[in-house]
C-alpha cells in the first residue's frame, strides 16, 4: 500500500490522490492474478499466459521507474513465473 507523506489519500471529497488510485489498481490487480492462479479450473491461466501478461506488466513498471513514476518493480518477473498457481521451486 502506498501512503503519501503527509499520510492523506484524498485533497478533499471525490478528489482522491494519485497513491489511492494505485492502491486501488493493486488491490484489482491482485484480485486479477489470484482468479487466473486458482479460481474456478475454466478460467485458470495457462503457465505460459501468465507469463506473458507477467512480462507486459513488468516492461511497464520498468518503464514507470524510467519516468520516475516509481523507485522499483513491486515483483520480478522470475519469482511471478515460480509462484504462479503454487508451482514455484526452490
Amino acid at each position: 500500500m502506498l501512503v503519501d507523506d503527509d499520510l492523506l489519500f484524498e485533497d478533499g471529497p471525490a478528489a482522491p490522490r494519485s497513491a489511492t488510485v494505485v492502491n486501488r489498481w493493486k488491490a484489482g490487480l491482485s484480485r486479477y492474478a489470484e482468479h487466473g492462479a486458482a479460481g474456478p479450473v475454466k478460467g485458470r491461466f495457462a503457465a505460459t499466459t501468465w507469463g506473458q501478461h507477467m512480462s507486459i506488466l513488468s516492461l511497464f513498471y520498468r518503464c514507470a521507474i524510467d519516468e520516475e513514476y516509481a523507485s522499483a518493480e513491486p515483483f520480478t518477473y522470475r519469482s511471478a513465473r515460480a509462484l504462479f498457481a503454487s508451482t514455484g521451486r526452490r
